[in-house]
């Protein structure tokens, strides 16, 4: 699969001004890890840089509303025309003003819900268009803060706070101050008036930007006093890689629904070229009759080939009778190669080499393995957390998972346990 390019909008409204509307963007592949380096420019730049690759939108979050009604019926083509009606009362404009898109229908018969405003969404898609950018999507940035089952994942970017929970919707909210707007969505509990601050059960995985970084430092220290745990991370260049990679969630509702979806737009620029046609189907014909021929002379020729393979392999292997067949040498011997690249690719000696793969470009060591019903745990020394963050990236691009079991500093670097699961651990 082909790599997706992630354009991050400053917000969801016209863009009136390519040349001067600052943006940025980076790659991603079909696993959502980052392939290249973020890129920052005018809407004109990305515009350059996103050529020949589909384009999925970030816009803030405080430009998205999302909710999760509960409705009583399954289906999305039953469920959309009852959206707006559910949300009427919890909405401050008219309801024929505002777009509505949904996604996954929960067990609990909840529907995750994304609301904009009409207007503004059509603006931004316009200015997108101008330069000649159709993007397959756009999603808030607070439903591509990605999932963790384990822990409540906070996001500190440009004065916002985007808090995802183990289980629900992500919140936008102002990160000034920060523990009341944590106590505010039920991260944190509040206990009486005068007494001491009570311990949340939850455990947090916090990404910062560098830039937001020295403001909310403090803040974010004595947090550490209130959560069961506390896992920090300043992202050097942004917060723009977490959020690229929570886009291939299933959880990211994609706005571009109904009216907006792509395909709809497509059908503008379809021309009726009736003649064109006529003469792109004779060509396909004459196409098909010289494969045809290709075919024929091809077989003569694999027939040929098949006679000699099976005298090599004959004189090669005279006790492997089932090897007589060219069809069955070649399956044999590629069933060989699989189990041996099986054996080279699991258990400890798989761990070992995604751990060489995030370790690329680091100065970090292993210092203990063990290996366990295919489970890996290693105590590792890493200069930052950014590696361990590579090796996530690098477990999760082989199918395997990584999970920080806990990390303690030690002369401004890290000493962390992590537990590498192979797949279907």
């Amino acid at each position: 699969m082909a790599d997706a390019f992630i354009l991050r909008l400053p917000r969801l409204a016209a863009l009136p001004d390519a040349s001067m509307t600052p943006v940025s963007w980076l790659r991603i592949d079909a696993h959502g890890v980052v392939t290249g380096p973020i890129g920052r420019g005018t809407l004109a730049d990305a515009a350059i840089a996103a050529e020949g690759l589909s384009v999925r939108v970030l816009v803030p979050g405080t430009d998205v509303f999302l909710t999760a009604p509960t409705l009583p019926v399954r289906g999305a083509a039953k469920l959309l025309p009852l959206v707006p009606f559910a949300l009427e009362d919890q909405l401050a404009s008219d309801v024929d003003l505002l777009h509505f898109a949904v996604g996954r229908q929960r067990a609990d018969q909840s529907l995750p819900v994304a609301v904009v405003d009409r207007s503004r969404l059509s603006a931004c898609l316009a200015s997108l268009q101008a330069v000649g950018i159709r993007p397959i999507s756009l999603q808030s940035e607070a439903s591509a803060v990605p999932a963790n089952p384990a822990h409540t994942v906070i996001v500190i970017d440009a004065g916002c706070l985007m808090c995802r929970p183990a289980e629900g919707l992500a919140v936008t909210l102002d990160a000034t101050p920060l523990q009341p707007a944590l106590e505010l969505v039920g991260l944190l509990p509040v206990g009486p008036e005068g007494s001491e601050a009570l311990v949340s059960p939850v455990h947090g995985l916090l990404y910062v930007s560098a830039d937001d970084w020295p403001s909310h430092q403090d803040a974010i220290e004595k947090l550490r006093g209130r959560l069961s745990s506390l896992n920090v991370q300043v992202m050097p260049e942004g917060v723009l890689p977490v959020l690229a990679a929570g886009t291939s969630s299933l959880e990211a509702i994609n706005v571009l629904q109904g009216a907006y979806a792509p395909s709809a737009r497509l059908t503008d620029h379809l021309v009726d070229y009736h003649w064109a046609g006529v003469a792109a189907a004779i060509l396909l014909l004459l196409h098909g009759v010289s494969l045809g021929t290709g075919f024929w002379r091809h077989h003569q020729q694999e027939r040929a080939l098949d006679d000699s393979l099976r005298a090599v392999i004959t004189t090669a292997l005279p006790n492997s009778h089932a090897l007589v067949q060219p069809s069955t040498a070649r399956l044999s011997i590629e069933a060989r190669i699989r189990v041996m690249h099986a054996a080279v690719n699991a258990g400890l000696i798989g761990a070992l080499s995604i751990v060489a793969d995030g370790f690329k470009g680091g100065d970090s060591t292993v210092e203990t393995a063990s290996y366990q019903d295919g489970r890996t745990t290693l105590t590792i020394d890493v200069p930052n957390s950014q590696v361990l963050e590579q090796l996530r990236s690098a477990a999760s691009a082989h199918g395997w998972v990584a999970e920080l079991q806990g990390s303690t500093p030690h002369d401004s670097r890290s000493r962390a346990r992590v537990l590498i699961k192979e797949p279907g651990q």
